[in-house]
């Protein structure tokens, strides 16, 4: 299914509680509930090795596989 981990690398709690997950293997962050639930996922341009959120929640910062940080 569309939440399925291929290679997951990290994972980090959001503000809200939302956990966000370094999907390696996709290329992507994927979002999750506390509960678990699938609640979608965004791609990033490089495979994501890290995951952090900033403390107001309004930025997410990815560590990719060619050691670099991108901000969305």
């Amino acid at each position: 299914g569309p939440g399925r981990m291929l290679d997951p690398s990290a994972i980090t709690t959001a503000p809200d509680g939302t956990l966000l997950v370094a999907d390696t293997g996709n290329v992507r962050i994927a979002r999750f509930s506390q509960g678990g639930t699938y609640l979608g996922s965004y791609p990033t341009p490089e495979a994501p090795r890290g995951v952090a959120v900033s403390p107001d929640g309004s930025r997410t910062y990815v560590t990719t596989t060619r050691n670099q940080v991108k901000v969305f």
